[in-house]
């Protein structure tokens, strides 16, 4: 039998349900926004910095206050790292 990879989704709802309902609701938008433009089905080990770092420049064009936006992210990576 072969074990399935952890897909990206599936590493980001056990994140999100590790988390209080307070940090949940507070994390939520910003990942879910995170791991549609990353893909979905991609197997988490395939997470590359440089794509991370391309998401991240991509937040900075859009937003005043991209640095906030990006700590669900940010704490999530940690989580997934570990």
């Amino acid at each position: 039998m072969e074990k399935r990879e952890l897909t990206l989704l599936q590493a980001a709802t056990r994140f999100l349900a590790a988390l209080s309902p307070e940090q949940r609701e507070e994390c939520q938008q910003e990942l879910n926004k995170f791991v549609r433009w990353y893909g979905t089905e991609r197997p988490l080990r395939e997470l590359a910095a440089h794509e991370v770092a391309n998401y991240a420049e991509r937040m900075e064009g859009s937003s005043a206050n991209a640095m906030r936006r990006l700590e669900p992210v940010r704490a999530f990576l940690a989580y997934a790292k570990k």
